[in-house]
């Protein structure tokens, strides 16, 4: 785990065909933008886990933000019906 790709064999084609590869069967970007002499599967473990929480957290705040905007919809045309009625 702790080994650098490259002297596993992998050069910075074999990142990219990587990347693709990683990319299309998880579904989210990789942040892998080259193969550096220091990058291990650790290493690439973690930016992987780090854009998939990344991803999930702007997931997570986009509905907050739709429930509060239709929340705060409700609130007012519930107020507009009330005040058609006085």
């Amino acid at each position: 785990l702790d080994v650098p790709l490259p002297r596993l064999g992998l050069d910075s084609l074999g990142g990219m065909e990587l990347r693709g590869a990683l990319e299309a069967r998880l579904g989210i970007p990789v942040p892998l933008a080259s193969v550096s002499d220091t990058l291990t599967i650790e290493a690439l473990v973690l930016r992987i886990r780090d854009a998939a929480l990344g991803q999930a957290n702007d997931t997570a705040l986009h509905v907050a933000m739709e429930r509060h905007e239709g929340k705060v919809a409700a609130e007012a045309a519930s107020a507009q019906h009330v005040e058609a009625g006085q």
